[in-house]
C-alpha cells in the first residue's frame, strides 16, 4: 500500500463483539484494494472504511438477542 494511501490506526481496534469485527475485517479488505485503484476511488474507498469502522465502534457495546429459534411460539 502507498504510504498516502492509509488510514489513521490502520491494525483498529479490537472489539468484543462478533459484527463489530466483521466490520472491521470488511474495512481491512477494502484497503487492501488501494494499490488497485485511482485517487479519487481510493477517496471513495477511504470514506466507506471509515463508515464501517464508525458503525464497528456503535455495535461494539450493543447487545446481540439470544437465538429464539426454538423458542415456543
Amino acid at each position: 500500500m502507498r504510504a498516502e494511501q492509509t488510514i489513521n490506526n490502520e491494525a483498529g481496534p479490537q472489539y468484543d463483539s462478533p459484527v463489530s469485527r466483521d466490520l472491521e475485517g470488511l474495512s481491512h479488505e477494502l484497503m487492501g484494494l488501494s494499490t488497485e485503484v485511482t485517487g479519487p476511488q481510493w477517496a471513495q474507498l477511504r470514506l466507506i472504511i471509515m463508515q464501517l469502522r464508525s458503525i464497528a465502534g456503535q455495535v461494539n457495546g450493543l447487545v446481540i438477542p439470544e437465538d429464539t429459534s426454538n423458542a415456543p411460539v
